[in-house]
């Protein structure tokens, strides 16, 4: 059985800025972290935005996007508080892409297989968020593109590594 702490769930509920109240939010993660446990420990799986929704009883025809980037966010941050990797770089976008990403598509090349914008925004992903790299003008989005799937690509060994070490 994975043990959720309610105080740190609180805690990090407490410090972001959600779209859903508290009770919706700590219900969604609770139900979805699990769920990401379990992917996780199977070597080379991955988990769709769209197939993490359907599994937890997520409908949400107008937020969708937004709020299971926010339940996904969330079971990165409480690992990220763990000491632990980011859980959600194993949730990748499947065939769709939320239009709010649609309109970076060119510039970051994202699209199916790939993690979400939200996940350059957690903790650990550092120097590869947008904020960095375009307002500041440190790099042209090619090298950011490519360090993103380098860094994207540590991160899923280390969160395979973590789970299939961690008890049944």
């Amino acid at each position: 059985m994975i043990e959720v702490k309610q105080a740190l769930l609180k805690r990090i509920y407490d410090q972001g800025k959600w779209l859903m109240g508290w009770e919706e939010w700590e219900c969604y993660v609770r139900k979805a972290y699990p769920v990401l446990v379990t992917t996780a420990k199977k070597e080379g799986e991955y988990i769709k935005y769209g197939t993490l929704g359907q599994m937890i009883g997520l409908y949400s025809p107008e937020y969708f996007a937004k709020k299971i980037g926010e339940i996904a966010g969330g079971c990165s941050l409480y690992e990220w508080q763990e000491g632990r990797p980011l859980i959600s770089a194993i949730v990748v976008h499947g065939e769709e892409i939320w239009e709010e990403e649609r309109i970076m598509e060119n510039r970051l090349d994202l699209g199916s297989g790939r993690p979400g914008l939200g996940f350059w925004g957690l903790p650990g992903t550092g120097r590869l968020s947008k904020n960095h790299w375009e307002d500041k003008g440190k790099a042209p989005p090619e090298y950011i593109q490519e360090q993103r799937i380098i860094f994207w690509d540590q991160e899923v060994g280390k969160v395979r590594n973590y789970w299939k070490k961690a008890e049944p």
